[in-house]
């Protein structure tokens, strides 16, 4: 803040409020994507969890291919909710952005390894 600049009484609310919209939005990305994900995976998934019941010799290995595929699915949510979470604190960040600082670059000083 410069000199004769007055704090803004809005900020607080105005930052909590952009939080919560944004947060919205991401838990709705997040919501849609993995529930597309699910429903991708789900044939493959319900075909091998019948697989892996029966008593058949093959059965040790479908558990194996069931396993895999459940832990496919799980990765897969998983980095998507941490894209999502990294795309919402950079909405947050342009959207409080004030006017003064410039978006057309990097909005933080980058480190390069040592």
């Amino acid at each position: 803040m410069t000199q004769g600049e007055t704090a803004d009484p809005w900020f607080v609310a105005r930052m909590a409020l952009t939080a919560s919209l944004v947060a919205a939005e991401s838990t709705f990305r997040i919501w849609t994507r993995s529930a597309k994900l699910f429903a991708s995976h789900a044939p493959a998934i319900m075909a091998l969890s019948r697989d892996a019941s029966s008593t058949s010799n093959d059965s040790t290995k479908v558990q194996a291919q069931l396993r895999d595929e459940v832990l496919g699915l799980a990765r897969d949510v998983a980095m998507l909710g941490w894209l999502e979470a990294r795309r919402a604190i950079d909405e947050l960040d342009t959207r409080t952005r004030d006017g003064r600082a410039t978006t057309d670059g990097p909005t933080r000083p980058q480190r390069a390894k040592q």
